[in-house]
């Protein structure tokens, strides 16, 4: 009994690490639970976003119906200086971008509003179901947020849009890069 323990005791100090084949097993369970999980993070990170966005949306929406109510049921008219109208009611500047927007996607002629789309015209006495605001693009895993007239909110599939006879939002079109006049030294802020 006494020369099989000692032969097992021998075994154990003779392995000092683990087999190769052990090895590549945990790195490819490792490796399928990982290939699991991305996606269920990427879809949650998303979500979270998607409901910032709405938030964002929510707050431009009560505050576009701050400005209506003193200014006798009117909307801000569309164009330069709408957004502008409103920093007595929302004084973030972040409330205009949608989380989702990356800030180099963002070109800077977007009708002042940022990463979202205003529908202006609007009285308080119109359609109850009439867009107010609504993202440009269908960021949210296909989805685009909206802000209704009444003050209610959504997440609409493209095929809900149509379906409601809207148009789909635009799509920002990016400007050109400036460029500079020959002879005058290149990009803003470097060498003259």
């Amino acid at each position: 009994m006494k020369r099989l323990h000692q032969n097992c005791s021998r075994r154990r100090a003779g392995r000092a690490g683990f087999t190769l084949i052990e090895l590549l097993t945990v790195i490819a369970i490792i490796a399928i639970l990982a290939a699991i999980l991305f996606p269920v993070f990427a879809r949650a990170r998303e979500k979270a976003r998607s409901t910032a966005c709405m938030s964002n949306l929510g707050q431009l929406g009560l505050s576009l119906h701050m400005y209506a109510q003193d200014w006798e049921g009117c909307f801000p008219p569309a164009g330069v200086g709408a957004r502008d109208s409103l920093f007595d009611y929302v004084n973030n500047e972040q409330v205009f971008r949608c989380p989702s927007v990356y800030r180099e996607s963002v070109p800077g002629n977007l009708e002042d509003w940022g990463s979202y789309q205003y529908y202006p015209g609007l009285t308080n006495d119109g359609a109850a179901k009439a867009r107010l605001l609504s993202d440009r693009e269908f960021l949210h895993n296909g989805r685009a947020n909206v802000v209704f007239l009444c003050g209610g909110n959504g997440s609409l599939l493209p095929s809900q849009w149509t379906a409601r006879g809207w148009e789909l939002p635009e799509k920002p079109k990016a400007e050109p890069p400036p460029t500079s006049a020959p002879g005058m030294g290149g990009a803003p802020g470097g060498p003259k």
